[in-house]
C-alpha cells in the first residue's frame, strides 16, 4: 500500500470514527481535557494529514519541474 493511501485511509477512519472532520476534531481537542487515546488519535490524524498535504506539494513540485524538460 502506498504511503498517500496509507494516510488517506488514516484520515477516513478517524472521520468516520468521531463523525467529523480534522479541522472541528482539533479544536475540541485545543479546548478541551481529552482522553489519553482521543488525544494520541489526534497526533496520529494530524500525521495524516500533513502527510497528505506534504506529499501533494512535492508531487506538484515535480510535476513542475516535470514540465520544464
Amino acid at each position: 500500500m502506498g504511503i498517500s493511501i496509507k494516510y488517506q485511509t488514516m484520515a477516513r477512519q478517524f472521520e468516520a470514527r468521531y463523525d467529523q472532520d480534522f479541522e472541528t476534531f482539533r479544536e475540541m481537542i485545543l479546548h478541551s481535557q481529552p482522553s489519553f487515546e482521543m488525544e494520541q488519535d489526534y497526533f496520529d490524524w494530524e500525521l495524516a494529514v500533513t502527510g497528505m498535504a506534504d506529499m501533494k506539494e512535492e508531487i506538484d513540485r515535480l510535476k513542475g519541474l516535470c514540465q520544464q524538460l
